[in-house]
Formats: C-alpha cells, structure tokens, sequence
C-alpha cells in the first residue's frame, strides 16, 4: 500500500473515526484528479472529512455553505479595477480542495456554474480567464434524506468521479467518538500534512503510468453494457463513468504498489464511481431496490477476467481472481 495513504488515513483518524471506505476512496479520487459527491445524513461529520484531509495533503481549501441566496460571485470571484490596473478578487471557487457544502440547497444557476468548472478545470471571469491551481478538485456534500439525492440531475451527478456515503457508526466507533468529544482533558487533534500539493500531481502522473490490460477494460465495458439492461435501471453507468471507473481501478493499482489494474481494482471502485450514475426504477426502488443492490447484482452476474497480470515492482506474474 502506498506510504501517503497510510499516513493520510493516520491523520484524518485523529478526528474522523470509522468510514474507511470514504477515507481510501477520497484519497484515490484525488490522485485520479476526480470530483467527490460526499453523502450522509446531517451531523455525520461529512465537512470534518473534508477539512481534516486537506489539512493532511497540504492543499488550499476554501469551504462555503450554498443555499438559494448563493451567488455566482460568491462562487467565482469578481474582476476588478485596482488604480487603474485589472485584478481577479478570488472567489471560494479558486483553490486547491473546493468544499462546497449542501450542493443540493443551491440554485440551478450556481449548481451549473460548479458542474461547469468542475467538467471545464477553468475560470472565466468578466470574460477573463482565469487559470485554476493545480490539483485541483471540487467536493460537495449532500444530505442523505429521501429526495434530497434527487434534487441534482443525472448530468450533475455525472460529473463526479465518485460519491462516497458516510454510513453511521458502529456501537464501538460511535463510544469512541463520545470519548473524544467528552474529555475535558484532550485538547483538539492537531493535524500534519502528511504531503504536499506538488506529491499529488506527481502520484497523478506516476498513477497515469499504470497499465489497463484489455481484458480488464472489457470487463468494465461488460460491467456498463449490463448495468444498462438491468431490470431495476432506468438509465446505466454513462460513457464518462466508463473511463471513470477505469481511472480509479488504475489509480488504486498505483496505490496498491502494482503497474497493470485487475479486475480486483475494478471492483474495489464501481460502487462509489458507477452508483451515482444508474437512475433506479420507481418501482423498484419501492421494492427494495438501490445502487448498491445493484452494483452487488452486476458484480454477481459478470464474469471477471480468469487470471490477470498484477505486476508489481518486485514480482511479476499472474494471480487468480
């Protein structure tokens, strides 16, 4: 396992207890330079997430809270004239790590405004452009309540590489929190960047390295083709979760210490990058049906390639799935 991940994941433990899942997946999207929908019911600690991990990378964040009273500027940043000369006044937009809290409470026009830039990479600003800091990665939160989710359409939630849902603590993970919080004697946890935003792009650039064999792309190919078909889905995984999947089963080898992704890569990822993208029958969902179930479904009922190549720096040759 890469050595960032586990000092990243001892840091972010210092205030985020449980939810590993979300942790390890964070830190992949980022390296794959992927967007981050984070989803969990109020007071989960879906923002202590985010700021605790942009603390331990060492990136800029900026956070803001988006309701309807939200504005584009607020967002963007306005051009200005200083003593005659023409200056960028940044908006929170304009960062490494964008938190942008309650995506969903957002107006239309700003909800667009964020998806744009976060498929653009760019600004423009009074018609200026602007370029934007690299890495650079938007992450927006959501309530898990029923028809909050729904609220952001298909093509809004498409331009996340992945959504990672905070699930409620267990009884042993939810007593340690209390401990934490009701110590009078445990001063706040301090975090340390445990790397730098210059690391990130170079483990981007290493990540993008990493080989797809042909049989694992076909594997994700399948994995989308039946996605489409399935009884339960309205609409499957999109053309761009296809090429999403594949950047983070990639970027997971990378952090894995292999050089070719497997199909153990590709699905270690699907639920938090292709979920987001099937919309679920009605009917279905009044059943008992949900993304996951259905991941779970496709990953039953597709074949996985029978052996593959995991090749590392110091072995090489195959395993057995």
């Amino acid at each position: 396992m890469n050595e960032k991940l586990k000092l990243f994941q001892q840091e972010v433990g210092k205030t985020v207890i449980g939810n590993e899942t979300a942790v390890s997946g964070l830190f992949t999207a980022v390296l794959a330079g992927g967007h981050v929908l984070v989803e969990a019911a109020p007071g989960s600690g879906k923002t202590s997430l985010l700021l605790t991990a942009a603390k331990a990378m060492g990136l800029d964040y900026s956070r803001i809270g988006l309701t309807q009273d939200t504005m584009d500027a607020d967002v963007l940043g306005t051009v200005v004239q200083d003593n005659g000369k023409i200056r960028y006044r940044k908006g929170a937009v304009y960062t490494n790590l964008f938190i942008a809290e309650n995506l969903d409470r957002a107006s239309g026009t700003v909800r667009s405004i964020v998806t744009d830039i976060m498929e653009d990479g760019k600004l423009l600003v009074g018609g200026r452009p602007i370029p934007l800091p690299a890495p650079f990665i938007t992450a927006a939160t959501i309530e898990a309540e029923y028809g909050k989710y729904d609220q952001l359409s298909p093509e809004e939630k498409d331009r996340f590489m992945v959504r990672l849902p905070m699930a409620y603590l267990s009884g042993k993970d939810n007593m340690s929190m209390m401990r934490r919080r009701t110590s009078e004697q445990a001063p706040p946890p301090e975090i340390s960047a445990v790397m730098t935003a210059q690391d990130i792009v170079d483990m981007k650039a290493e990540a993008e390295a990493v080989a797809v064999p042909d049989q694992v792309l076909k594997y994700i190919s399948d994995l989308v083709k039946a996605s489409r078909a399935h009884s339960a889905v309205a609409q499957g995984i999109t053309p761009r979760g296809a090429m999403d999947i594949s950047t983070m089963a990639r970027t997971r080898a990378y952090i894995m210490g292999k050089t070719e992704a497997s199909a153990e890569d590709v699905r270690a990822v699907l639920g938090m990058t292709a979920g987001h993208r099937m919309q679920i029958i009605p009917q279905a969902r009044a059943f008992g049906e949900s993304e996951d179930s259905v991941v779970t479904d496709l990953l039953k009922k597709v074949k996985a390639p029978r052996e593959e190549n995991a090749k590392t720096g110091s072995k090489k040759g195959g395993h057995r799935e």
